[in-house]
């Protein structure tokens, strides 16, 4: 398992803090990322109080300043491994996006290239020690179109085919790379769209231990089997497949 500190992006709640709480037994350091300071200082302590240790660092993956500073900060511990959880959701038709290009950059921004520049910057920690993992939370919608969910689907997806890309030119230098796929997770993101009980939606605790599995495990993909099917589903009906899945995700909004 890789060694050093864990670096948590979007810890202040959700799958993010759940995770945090997970790995809090585990003796690692735990540098805390989010934007909202009070909420990363209430997870630190249940970090602590768990016997853990973890150090808080509001950051915005929007802002490029943010992010160097940042990276600064860290420099001190170097995490051995970076859980990239942060996102933005966003659901709206495209038909009501037509004077909102910017619903296309805010993602982009936070759950992309936000993100590349936070790893990028950390990597060369992890190429002087020859060691680290990359855990991204990413979603089933990389894998599946679903209408109503396009700019949170390409940005995930963006994310998704770069880490896909180099990990097989990290894998020589000791640094691996995982994807944690999740399905409708209950948190306060996806609560606007889906009501605060969705059906067949997952705990954080759940999502995280995935996470937590990623992080000693080395496993490169956890991802449920009907995802893959519904991935094959939209690559062989491209016009079909898409309403099928879209049909299915209104069903499952309160």
């Amino acid at each position: 398992m890789t060694t050093g500190p864990v670096l948590i992006t979007g810890a202040s709640s959700g799958v993010g803090a759940a995770t945090a709480r997970a790995l809090a037994p585990s003796g690692r350091h735990l540098w805390l990322l989010a934007r909202r300071t009070s909420e990363l200082e209430s997870v630190a302590t249940d970090v602590r109080a768990a016997g853990g240790s973890a150090s808080v660092v509001t950051c915005d993956l929007r802002d490029d300043n943010s992010i160097d500073a940042a990276l600064a900060t860290v420099a001190a511990d170097p995490p051995g491994v970076v859980v990239a959880n942060a996102g933005l959701s966003i659901a709206r038709r495209v038909l009501r996006q037509l004077d909102r290009p910017h619903d296309m950059e805010r993602s982009i921004r936070v759950n992309y290239l936000g993100h590349t520049r936070l790893i990028l910057g950390l990597l060369p920690a992890m190429l002087d020690r020859g060691d680290g993992r990359i855990v991204a939370v990413t979603t089933v919608g990389a894998r599946i179109a679903t209408p109503g969910w396009s700019s949170y689907a390409a940005s995930k997806g963006a994310f998704d085919i770069w880490l896909r890309s180099i990990r097989p030119e990290l894998a020589p230098h000791g640094i691996g790379v995982s994807i944690v796929e999740l399905a409708l997770v209950r948190t306060a993101m996806s609560e606007p769209t889906y009501g605060d009980n969705p059906a067949g939606a997952m705990s954080p605790e759940r999502a995280a231990a995935k996470v937590v599995r990623a992080i000693e495990t080395g496993r490169r993909l956890q991802s449920p089997g009907w995802a893959r099917a519904g991935a094959i589903l939209t690559a062989v009906a491209p016009s079909t497949g898409p309403a099928w899945v879209g049909r299915l995700s209104l069903r499952r909004r309160r």
